[in-house]
Parts: structure tokens; sequence; C-alpha cells
């Protein structure tokens, strides 16, 4: 190993990401040394700097935990990863993220890149896999031919469940905010049904197209403005209603789920983050996305090091594109 020290953001006292002079990570016997290519921001790094509770038992690298890079070292019981072996990872809490020039990480923690599939691309949908995995595949009960609302699919996580949801032979409903974001639905011969927010009613659109029997699935992706009241009324009989929010529901809601024998599940895949014992689950089904999807080459904001602060406040998950750090490597 050649190289002595290296970059890494980290959290002050006062809350500010700073870049300091660091010492490359040692690897253990399972573990592998990635010189990081690329790491993606999302609010999920945003909101651990603003609420102040991250890294005060950690030895913590703030922010990014979805990395792609290259392997430099392997450890000594390591036999599915071979230096020189582009991968794509993520970098536990307990590590402290993937903004450094360098991380060790455990192997079941990683994936091999397939050829067909840049770092920068694979980097962009890490997260949103694993997101629409823990949708469809824990949470939803999916049969073919059902029918699934996805709210939002004009952004990163809505574009890979209409591929999913495209793959298992459902009827599909997106919903986007105006006429101006629909370029950035996936671009196929799919049979889509397209709701505009901002110039449609909601729940008669969704009546119609389902002739008034409502929905099986709604997967929000994002933050929105449509409100419990309406996305209950959407749904139909033994639906699942997949959510992000932290949901007030009163006593005359909660009857109407009975009455309709819905299930609410909440989605937050970033607690594999802080699960070792699931991360490895959830990097197998990264694999099985990354290895059969095609997404679009969106245009990412690629920035350094040295330029977090500046952009960490401007991440934006409702959109299509992310904001991506490339840590200058010597």
């Amino acid at each position: 190993q050649s190289w002595a020290t290296m970059d890494k953001a980290v959290v002050g006292d006062d809350l500010i990401v700073q870049i300091e002079k660091v010492a490359i990570p040692t690897i253990k016997a399972d573990e592998i040394l990635v010189k990081v290519e690329f790491c993606a921001l999302s609010s999920f790094d945003a909101n651990l700097l603003k609420s102040g509770n991250l890294g005060r038992d950690f030895d913590t690298c703030f922010p990014g935990f979805e990395i792609t890079g290259i392997v430099c070292l392997v450890g000594s019981d390591i036999g599915q990863f071979y230096v020189g072996d582009s991968v794509a990872a993520i970098s536990p809490l307990d590590i402290g993220g993937g903004c450094a020039q360098f991380v060790a990480i455990k192997h079941y923690n990683a994936v091999l890149l397939p050829d067909h599939l840049d770092s920068k691309d694979a980097v962009s949908i890490i997260y949103p896999g694993i997101f629409v995995y823990t949708a469809f595949f824990q949470k939803f009960n999916v049969k073919r031919g059902n029918t699934i609302l996805i709210l939002n699919g004009d952004n990163k996580i809505g574009e890979l469940a209409i591929l999913l949801a495209k793959s298992l032979d459902l009827n599909i409903i997106t919903t986007i905010r105006n006429s101006t974001t629909e370029d950035c639905l996936p671009n196929s011969d799919m049979k889509l049904s397209i709701v505009h927010t901002e110039t449609e009613n909601v729940l008669d659109r969704i009546m119609y197209e389902t002739g008034y029997a409502g929905v099986d699935y709604i997967l929000e992706t994002c933050y929105n403005d449509i409100d419990i009241y309406t996305l209950v009324r959407c749904l139909g009989i033994n639906a699942v209603l997949g959510t992000i929010k932290n949901l007030q529901i009163d006593p005359p809601m909660s009857h109407k789920l009975l009455l309709k024998n819905v299930t609410v599940s909440y989605i937050y895949p970033h607690a594999q983050i802080l699960s070792n014992s699931q991360q490895g689950i959830f990097m197998h089904t990264l694999e099985e996305m990354i290895n059969n999807y095609e997404v679009s080459k969106a245009a990412n904001t690629t920035i350094t090091l040295s330029e977090l602060s500046e952009y960490i406040n401007q991440i934006d998950d409702n959109t299509i594109s992310r904001i991506i750090v490339h840590p200058e490597t010597e």
C-alpha cells in the first residue's frame, strides 16, 4: 500500500462539513479497500447533518453512503473480489460514509459492476434501487395484472419503480407534477397512464382508470402534496399503501382503512444502513437491479469534495438527477 493519507469529509463540532487529511483505513480479513470514484448524496445525508445526531459515537465521515469505485486491496478471507474490480457499495453509518478518497468496507456490502454500466451511472441508482426492491418484494405481495399507482414517477426512484412494475406485468399509473417533467419518465413502448397533478383531479382520474375499483398498491417515491384522505380513497380492497411519511391518521380515516382491509406499510430503506445483519440481503437486490435494468443517463450534478459544503443544502430527492461527489485522488 503506497498511500499514507487521504482527504475525507468530516463534521466538526459546529456541524459544518470540513475536509481533513486522515490516515487511509487499514482493512481486516473480511474487508476490501475501495478507491472511491463517485459518491451519491441523498436527503438522508442532509437530514443527518441538520439534526445534529450524527457521529458522536462513530469515527464519522459525513456524508454519502452510496459509492462506486475500484478495489485497491483485498482481505485474506475474500474470494469474490480482486484488485482492479469495479464495485458499487454501501458504506454503513458506523464506518462513516463514502465522501472520502478511500473506504474500507465489508465484502457483503459490495457488488461487482457489470461492463455495460459505468460507475457514475451506477452510483445514482444504489439507494433508489434498494428503495424499489424493498417496496415490491418486502412490502407488497405483488401479483401480475394488479394495478399500481406510483406517485412522482418523474424522479429517480419513480423511474426504477416503473421499470420494475413493467417487468412484473403490473398495470401502471403514475403522477407527475406537470408536462415539463414528462420527459423524465422511462422512454419505452410500455402502457403507462400519466396523471398531471397540477391540472387533473387525482381521485377522479384514478377511479376512471380502474373502473372505480381502486388501485392495488400505492408507492410514494418522495414527499408530495397529495393528502392521505385522497390516497385512501384511491385504494381498492386488500390494497397496500407504501408510504415514506410519518402519517397522522384520525379515527374516521382509520375506520375506512379497516373496512377496505388496507395495509399501511412504511418504507425506509435507510434503516438497512443501520443494520449490519440486513445489508448483505439488500446488496443482493441491488445487484439484480444493476444487472437487469437500464436507467436514464440523467444530467447529474458532479462536484468535488471541496464543494460539498456549498451543495449539501441543495439536495432534492424529487428530481431525476442527483448530486454526485467525485473525490480528487492523487
